[in-house]
């Protein structure tokens, strides 16, 4: 019986890593579906705005180049898609392992630092401050800053909404509010529409990634679309 006893306390002891690959293989699949999936939904809209601006083309000047715009939507389409069924295997591989996860009580005080990234110019980071209203809703207020041939700093209005409770979860963002142009002193309306993917640390001492692709409009590109990378505590 002893033996018996020491030879599942062994075989426990040799799982245990392995269980917790499994668990680390389904939560890096998950968020790359989850963010592929994202990037092709984006991709697909910036194709249709793509076609619709080049039905409305002219000579003029102004709207040269607007029919580059459906070809980078189908190349965000094609890229989202691929990272969605490169995903698709590891995600099917480590499901069958429960890792017992139990999510936090998330109400309270957050704060966030993103850094984004474009196709095109510009390059930006942000901090927002806010309030989790439960595990899924987040309204807040946020600041950041726009790098390209210029400079535009837009200030917003942030709510966030997470569709599940589980580690890695899909979610969708968005900002409304204005952006400057210090070099002239404009002030436009700013939007930033994010989808991708949470995910959850698993203790209390750690914070959430977001991971998505984005679309916004600043002073420096009217449709920007790219990838927003985040840090929550």
């Amino acid at each position: 019986m002893k033996k018996l006893i020491l030879l599942c306390i062994i075989a426990m002891i040799a799982f245990e890593p392995s269980l917790h690959a499994q668990s680390h293989t389904r939560d890096f699949g998950k968020t790359m579906v989850y963010t592929g999936g994202g990037i092709a939904i984006v991709s697909a809209g910036v194709f249709g705005i793509g076609m619709m601006l080049n039905t409305n083309r002219t000579t003029d000047d102004a709207t040269k180049g607007v029919n580059v715009i459906p070809g980078f939507g189908l190349a965000g389409i094609a890229a989202g898609g691929a990272i969605a069924l490169l995903g698709t295997p590891f995600w099917i591989a480590g499901e069958s392992y429960q890792n017992g996860f139990c999510i936090q009580h998330e109400e309270g005080f957050e704060l966030r630092m993103d850094l984004s990234g474009s196709i095109a110019p510009p390059v930006g980071a942000d901090i927002v401050a806010g309030y989790n209203l439960n595990e899924s809703w987040f309204f807040g207020g946020g600041a950041g800053i726009r790098f390209a041939n210029g400079t535009s700093i837009p200030i917003y209005a942030d709510v966030r909404y997470s569709f599940s409770e589980s580690r890695i979860s899909p979610y969708i963002g968005m900002s409304i509010g204005g952006a400057y142009a210090p070099k002239n002193g404009e002030l436009i309306p700013y939007y930033n529409l994010n989808l991708g993917s949470r995910i959850r640390h698993q203790s209390n001492d750690g914070g959430d990634w977001w991971i998505a692709a984005m679309m916004e409009m600043t002073h420096l590109l009217p449709y920007n679309f790219g990838i927003k990378v985040g840090y929550s505590f």
